[in-house]
């Protein structure tokens, strides 16, 4: 019922502009995750009342990428809206229950098997057993996980965070520095399959003093 008004990718006309952007992303293998939503800021105030202002719904609505999230009970508690064009913030982000983590795809994840924990939701659909933080902490306590941060060896608060993490003996991805690619999906847009990015990650992934030793090598602060 949460998701009533959205229309799932994979039950779009063919002719859908909206599909445009899923060839784009290469997401066409998971178009039933990802849901169509003509007017993001109108649906959202019917679950949540008043959550944006009328002057928003009234002027500057439009449509949005939605990405929800379930929980192990396979309940929609959390959602993601990813603008089409340059509408910003690219990126909303809403629990519907505030008691619970922003976590994307614990319905499918197996943790008595390796996880690989990314930041977007999107990247995430690329990896085998793979959840994505949406903005929340990485720390999962789960000490078979690798942790994949974003490719930007500028921004300190990503730094700060994989140093965390190292300290506390967890297993992160250090990205090669001959890559430019920003993300995960950016790596599968530039022509590499899945299987490729994974091999990329399982051979780049540093625990303890190597981890610290090539964290240093990669960042530029």
């Amino acid at each position: 019922n949460k998701l009533k008004g959205l229309t799932r990718f994979d039950r779009l006309k063919k002719a859908h502009p909206a599909l445009q952007f899923a060839e784009k992303r290469r997401l066409t293998k998971f178009l039933d995750r990802i849901y169509f939503c003509p007017k993001f800021y109108a649906w959202v105030n019917s679950l949540i009342p008043n959550k944006f202002q009328s002057s928003l719904v009234n002027s500057m609505d439009h449509p949005r990428v939605v990405l929800p999230f379930f929980g192990v009970d396979s309940k929609m508690f959390a959602f993601q809206g990813r603008a089409f064009g340059k509408e910003e913030p690219r990126y909303i982000t809403i629990k519907l229950d505030e008691n619970k983590r922003r976590i994307f795809g614990l319905e499918k994840v197996d943790v008595s098997k390796k996880v690989y924990v990314v930041e977007g939701p999107i990247d995430s659909l690329f990896l085998p057993n793979c959840i994505a933080v949406a903005g929340a902490d990485m720390k999962m306590s789960l000490p078979n996980a690798v942790y994949i941060f974003d490719n930007e060896p500028r921004n300190i608060e990503i730094i700060k965070k994989m140093e965390k993490l190292i300290d506390n003996n967890y297993q992160v991805f250090i990205w090669p520095k001959n890559i430019k690619d920003k993300d995960i999906n950016d790596l599968i847009i530039s022509g590499l399959s899945p299987v490729e990015v994974k091999k990329i990650i399982s051979s780049n992934k540093f625990s303890k003093l190597s981890a610290r030793q090539q964290l240093n090598n990669w960042k530029e602060i």
